[in-house]
């Protein structure tokens, strides 16, 4: 809610190719990062594991829509437009 419309203006700007992938990447890392914690991690761990996750899902959905509605064909009613 915070980071996508700021990705959005960001992939109006730069594009989607490099932000979308960052955005994944970042959010790999932060699953990866989850996928290490046992039952000793703190409570601030977990938070700063899924908060950097759902940051950057935020990073990576907004550029990511945009990249696929940008190719999408307009259609109406079924058609294609002319």
């Amino acid at each position: 809610m915070v980071i996508a419309p700021l990705s959005g203006s960001l992939a109006d700007r730069f594009g989607s190719r490099w932000l979308a992938s960052s955005g994944l990447a970042f959010a790999c890392l932060g699953l990866f990062w989850l996928s290490r914690l046992d039952t000793d991690s703190t409570v601030g761990e977990i938070v700063g594991c899924l908060a950097l996750t759902g940051l950057d899902q935020g990073l990576f959905q907004t550029p990511n829509t945009r990249a696929l509605m940008n190719v999408a064909r307009a259609t109406s009613g079924g058609r294609p437009r002319a």
